[in-house]
């Protein structure tokens, strides 16, 4: 009786097995030469490269993980989250008109612009309103205001203008509704408004309040052309408006941010 079977050591893997096995049982390779000597040069080539012992495989490493989904929150929270000092996250740009401050050269209403506006006069139907202007780009970044004067500068401002912003106060009309049109078209000298577009508000929170919203054309040039919108407060005997004449377009939020706290001096709280 045979108490030890022979084995058969698979070049391989080094696995033992019988000695008549066609293939290793461990890795799969042919343990038996095929006749053909094509058949023998692929196989050994194809069996060559020895598999790694238990002992040789390299584990994961928890530190070098924890350092990788540490690097990936970093940039994650740099790029889109957002928080913590400014140092952590990148630096976005300011909201627009988030520097524009409360305008008090006029002693009459509350408003907030950008810069010093350049101030005037304009009127119609026997109507003189004191007029404050700036001119502002795409970002609501003031171009134009009264410091604003050599050629240089001006013609910049020109090339850049996205819109100019005009706050006017004086007497009321007779008949406000039907004279702003009129009153907003000479707030931006040589242009020219399209009729229509007043609408007079429902239950204001005080006073008699009247909107308008028309085309322009004229301005920055005289071929320019855009979208007026002008709100008008009649408040005891006084007549306050905000307009923006916004060139090429429309631009209903800034609109409503040069009008979001234009009041009237008297306008209750």
């Amino acid at each position: 009786m045979q108490l030890l079977e022979k084995k058969a050591k698979c070049p391989l893997c080094r696995a033992k097995n019988p000695v008549d096995a066609p293939r290793c049982g461990t890795c799969t390779r042919p343990l038996q030469n095929d006749p053909l000597p094509s058949q023998a040069l692929y196989d050994e080539a194809l069996w060559s490269t020895k598999i790694a012992s238990k002992g040789a495989r390299s584990s994961t490493n928890p530190y070098a993980v924890l350092a990788l989904l540490v690097v990936a929150a970093v940039i994650v929270n740099y790029f889109v989250l957002g928080f913590g000092p400014s140092w952590a996250h990148e630096a976005k740009p300011p909201a627009k008109g988030f520097e524009w401050k409360v305008y008090t050269g006029q002693p009459d209403y509350r408003a907030d612009l950008p810069g010093e506006p350049i101030t005037g006069s304009a009127g119609a139907f026997g109507t003189t309103l004191t007029t404050a202007t700036v001119w502002v780009d795409g970002h609501w970044d003031l171009v134009r205001d009264r410091d604003t004067r050599s050629v240089g500068a001006l013609d910049l401002a020109r090339r850049n203008v996205h819109a100019a912003l005009i706050l006017a106060s004086g007497p009321a009309p007779a008949d406000p509704a039907t004279a702003l049109s009129t009153l907003v078209q000479t707030l931006q000298p040589d242009t020219q408004l399209e009729p229509g577009g007043v609408d007079t508000v429902q239950d204001p929170p005080y006073g008699q309040q009247i909107t308008l919203a028309t085309s322009f054309t004229g301005f920055p040039e005289a071929n320019g052309s855009g979208t007026v919108r002008a709100t008008a407060i009649v408040l005891d005997g006084k007549l306050y408006i905000a307009a923006s004449f916004v060139t090429g377009g429309d631009d209903a939020s800034l609109h409503s941010r040069l009008t979001s706290h234009f009041t009237p001096t008297g306008a209750p709280e």
